[in-house]
């Protein structure tokens, strides 16, 4: 029995000595090259891309639209643009039931811009210009109590904002400088009857080493200035927004802090003196991320924050309709969520995720029963709720080569407020699906059907059966055909299925509305 392998070793071979040497020798060779022939320079032309646009539509309800859009040639430093957009109908949305024999909304903005690029810096201007107006046509017809009003016009809010931005950031890392862009931004807002506000922010960036991380910092404050006749908000927030980003064994991580210190003074006609309140925001910054399969699955979730003064140019941009001289509150909001996307093949893409929403001061608007039904009160009010939304969600997506797009998304909504009070016009779900297809760069295709659950317009104690706001679909398509790169025509169609519901309580849309136009590149 062997108890380990034999080695094998030849011990009689002895290797030879060898004695060399190197003796040096000269050949003579010759090489003949090819000649390298003269080099030809010349000049292409680039071909010029359309810089500009004018788009001109026009549709039933007496709906016409108009772009415009300038900017500069190709510029490896400046580039500027200028854009004016108009957007008008008058009619379409009464449907009988509305006592008003118009519902006329406008949208005029003007926006221009300017970006220089340095070797060291960059430098973005912009500013906006925008007119809203809108009908207060919300007012049912009753019988016996505003035949009056037949065939009259109803009363008129306007919107007018003036507003500018910049933006100053540096896009090289030079030395342990640790400034890296400062943003700042004004508007003034007026309406119609008489309301005003101003708001100013600014917002700077820095990046301080700390070890082997970089500690990103942002520091910044806001003021808001509104006054109506019979109420006025100031309120400023300074910000302060901490955080590191970091990876470790293929986890994504950031960590942070998101702190404001609010204070606001408001004023109101329901108030029997000022009320001030002084209020210090925490918000956690946390955000992970685990792609456990790259491109197939991956984990994500976080808990951030943050606070928004919640002016007039906000409450009105999500409500045209409100009532003037609406209080304006500011708004916070918690959000914890965690979701998993990825791909389910080349082609299919998945996206499901959950949110939970704390809120503090959140804006809903309802109508009041009691002035509605009186028939001649147009205006939506705002109260301001506490309250929580956990909202599941998940998105499927479908790509294929030849160009066509298609997702689909579908939403669920749980709210929570005190004493099971409403969450006035808040859908209990919400879904839609999503197509896009370009043929050949020809023609492009584009449509949106989207359904959104009931609502409650109003009232806690009220009759809630005739506040119940149904289920409506929404079937929108858009059409183009490019005749070439600079000529084309378009076709737009809402509410293809002609549904008759309303966008806010007593407010119905609009039927079937076509627009049909043309839009040149120049």
């Amino acid at each position: 029995k062997l108890s380990q392998q034999p080695n094998y070793e030849d011990t009689t071979t002895k290797k030879i000595e060898v004695d060399y040497d190197f003796s040096p020798r000269i050949v003579q060779t010759k090489v003949e090259l090819d000649p390298i022939p003269a080099a030809q320079i010349t000049t292409t032309k680039i071909e010029r891309l359309p810089e500009n646009m004018v788009k001109l539509g026009m549709g039933n309800y007496t709906t016409p639209e108009f772009s415009l859009i300038l900017a500069n040639s190709r510029s490896v430093s400046t580039s500027w643009s200028l854009a004016l957009d108009h957007f008008s109908t008058a009619t379409g949305a009464l449907r009988d039931r509305s006592v008003f024999n118009d519902n006329y909304t406008m949208n005029n903005q003007l926006r221009a811009g300017i970006v220089n690029v340095n070797t060291r810096w960059r430098l973005k201007a912009d500013i906006d210009l925008n007119l809203r107006d809108i009908s207060y046509y919300g007012i049912e017809k009753m019988a016996g109590l505003n035949e009056t009003l037949t065939d009259s016009d109803p009363s008129r809010q306007r919107y007018y904002k003036y507003g500018a931005s910049a933006r100053y950031e540096r896009t090289t890392n030079r030395g342990n400088d640790p400034f890296r862009g400062i943003g700042t931004r004004y508007y003034f807002l007026h309406d119609r009857y008489g309301a005003s506000e101003n708001f100013v922010s600014a917002m700077s960036d820095w990046t301080i080493p700390a070890g082997d991380l970089d500690l990103y910092l942002g520091a910044g404050a806001d003021y808001l200035n509104y006054a109506a006749d019979s109420t006025s908000t100031s309120a400023y927030a300074i910000r302060f927004k901490p955080h590191v980003r970091k990876e470790t064994n293929g986890i994504y991580f950031t960590v942070g802090l998101n702190l404001a210190f609010v204070g606001s003074n408001m004023t109101s006609v329901e108030f029997t003196q000022d009320q001030a309140v002084n209020k210090l925001y925490f918000f956690p910054d946390l955000k992970a991320e685990l792609p456990l399969v790259r491109d197939v699955l991956n984990i994500f979730g976080g808990w951030v924050g943050d606070v928004d003064l919640n002016g007039l140019d906000g409450i009105s941009t999500l409500n045209p309709y409100i009532a003037p001289g609406t209080l304006v509150q500011p708004t916070g909001v918690n959000k914890v969520y965690l979701g998993f996307s990825g791909r389910i093949s080349r082609r299919f893409g998945y996206n499901i995720q959950a949110d939970y929403n704390i809120y503090s001061n959140r804006a809903l608007f309802y109508r009041d029963s009691a002035t509605y039904f009186t028939g001649f009160d147009p205006y939506l009010n705002v109260e301001y709720a506490d309250m929580s939304v956990f909202s599941p969600r998940v998105e499927l997506t479908y790509h294929h080569p030849s160009g066509i797009e298609v997702s689909a998304d579908a939403s669920v909504f749980a709210y929570g407020r005190e004493e099971e009070k409403i969450a006035y016009h808040l859908p209990d779900f919400k879904g839609g699906i999503h197509a896009a297809y370009t043929w050949k760069e020809k023609i492009v295709l584009k449509t949106d059907f989207t359904i959104t659950g009931p609502r409650i317009g109003f009232g806690d104690n009220e009759d809630l059966e005739a506040a119940q706001m149904p289920t409506f679909y929404d079937w929108r398509l858009y059409t183009e055909y490019r005749y070439n790169k600079f000529l084309s025509a378009y076709l737009s169609v809402n509410n293809i299925l002609n549904q008759d519901y309303d966008l806010w309580y007593g407010y119905p849309a609009q039927g079937t509305r076509f627009i049909l136009g043309l839009a040149l590149r120049f």
